[in-house]
């Protein structure tokens, strides 16, 4: 008697099996490049998010990711249930506080960018994954730079600063930060495709940071390069190789200073201004201790407003407002200017114990990245989105880069990126059996989902008014008019 014997396949699964999983990949792969792609163009494109309906439908398009992704198989409860918390503890703040659901865009800024970390995290598991989103993560930048080389040629002034999309100068340069720093890293140390990426998004992005003339982000640009020069020399094994890692660095750092020089200058404008120059005679309008103080004014407000408001915060679009807490003749803002003292004023402890605990959790493990044992990861890739995302957190604790959708959620993809390798697990984790945590992970993830649609549907409007009042004319907001 024959038996027929059904084939085996490499992992010891039917075929039926095999296929299955396949499908499932594919199905991941389309469902998280989506919600990404549009991450990347529509949403930055729109003001940065805040014009109406794009962030809406990108955290639509990020929830259908997270349900073809299935976290809950793979992500700890710990992890799941915080990222729950983060979103759906702006909905109990608007639903709680007096402005309701006014700045429903700002508070679903937190649940976008908590799901799409929670999808990044749990899918890109493998390094051809890791690779193909920092491949998407540049293309972006790429992308900006481009959308704002436009406008500025056309205005024909080459001493204007650049604004891109999010028309606000340190925003755009914020955006273009951590892939200037990415990509310098990976022309020095990547291999293939990730070297000519990185070149060229090293080369575009640093030029557009120092045009932006943002100057503490040039400032921590040129940490960024320093940390990407010493990852490139370190990280090389024997002389040769580190010398040709640092030969590497220090061209492509003079090809991008020829770059950033020769941009403000014929062909593109009828005279050449120097970009330094620039960033120069906008600092006799508004010098660095003029700006710190300025900031030291909104943190000392925001801390009076929380202090007033300690459990669920004024609320948003609260800041800047506030009887008995602005200087009617001091200055005046509708922002915060500190991603990390925002959500004191806006929603409280409610909303700031879940999101400042998952800022440390993260920022932790951040750090165990620029350790050694992480160099040589994806060719130095791990590292270096540590790195770039530890920079972007700087540079949001001291503007309001968090209060656009389009910088939160990078903030969120570039962490999720590097956590998503673990020195201590295997890439391809086995799923989780029904378990009693199986139930409570797959309950938060619910949450999440509920939490992120619910503020999604609140957020159609793009309801980013800004309600502090007319600055006295010896202050300066801080933000553009809307």
């Amino acid at each position: 008697m024959t038996i027929l014997a059904v084939p085996a396949v490499a992992d010891g699964r039917s075929p039926a099996a095999a296929r299955e999983r396949d499908v499932r990949a594919i199905v991941a792969h389309v469902g998280v490049g989506a919600a990404l792609l549009w991450w990347a163009f529509a949403l930055t494109h729109a003001s940065g998010g805040r014009d109406r309906w794009v962030q809406t439908v990108g955290i639509g398009l990020a929830v259908l990711a997270l349900t073809v992704v299935r976290p809950w198989r793979v992500l700890s409860v710990r992890s799941l249930g915080l990222a729950a918390a983060v979103a759906a503890a702006p909905v109990l703040v608007c639903l709680i506080d007096p402005t309701h659901w006014f700045g429903a865009g700002q508070a679903a800024t937190y649940a976008y960018a908590a799901v799409l970390f929670v999808v990044v995290r749990a899918h890109a598991v493998t390094a051809s994954r890791r690779t193909a989103l920092v491949l998407l993560l540049l293309a972006a930048a790429v992308a900006q730079v481009a959308w704002s080389m436009i406008a500025w040629v056309g205005g024909g002034d080459p001493g204007v600063e650049l604004v891109g999309t999010f028309y606000w100068h340190n925003q755009l340069a914020a955006f273009l930060l951590a892939p200037a720093v990415l990509g310098a890293g990976l022309a020095a140390v990547g291999t293939g495709p990730l070297r000519l990426a990185g070149t060229v998004t090293a080369v575009l992005s640093t030029a557009g940071v120092v045009l932006s003339t943002s100057r503490a982000t040039m400032a921590l640009l040129a940490l960024g390069w320093l940390a990407a020069g010493l990852l490139a020399v370190l990280s090389a094994s024997g002389l040769r190789a580190r010398l040709l890692a640092g030969v590497r660095i220090v061209v492509l750092g003079a090809v991008a200073t020829l770059v950033t020089v020769l941009l403000p200058g014929p062909p593109l404008f009828a005279h050449r201004i120097s970009a330094l120059a620039s960033t120069a005679s906008r600092a006799q309008g508004q010098t660095l201790s003029q700006n710190g103080g300025y900031r030291f004014d909104f943190w000392r407000q925001a801390l009076q407003s929380f202090e007033r408001h300690p459990l669920t915060g004024s609320g948003f679009g609260s800041f800047g407002h506030e009887a008995g807490v602005v200087d009617p003749n001091g200055v005046h803002s509708a922002l915060v200017h500190s991603g990390f003292l925002q959500p004191l004023t806006d929603g409280g402890l409610l909303l700031a114990i879940p999101f400042l605990l998952a800022c440390v959790l993260v920022g932790v493990g951040l750090l165990r990245r620029l350790l050694p044992s992480a160099w040589r990861v994806d060719q130095g890739v791990v590292t270096l989105l540590a790195v770039a995302s530890l920079l972007l957190a700087v540079h949001s604790a001291v503007d309001f880069d968090w209060t656009y959708p389009s910088l939160m959620v990078l903030s969120a993809v570039l962490a999720a990126l590097a956590l998503a390798w673990s020195p201590a697990t295997s890439p391809s984790r086995a799923p989780r059996a029904a378990t009693p945590g199986a139930y409570a992970a797959l309950t938060a993830c619910v949450v999440l989902v509920v939490a992120a649609l619910v503020l999604a549907q609140q957020a159609i409007p793009g309801s980013w008014r800004l309600t502090a009042p007319a600055p006295h004319p010896a202050s300066v907001s801080g933000e553009p008019a809307s």
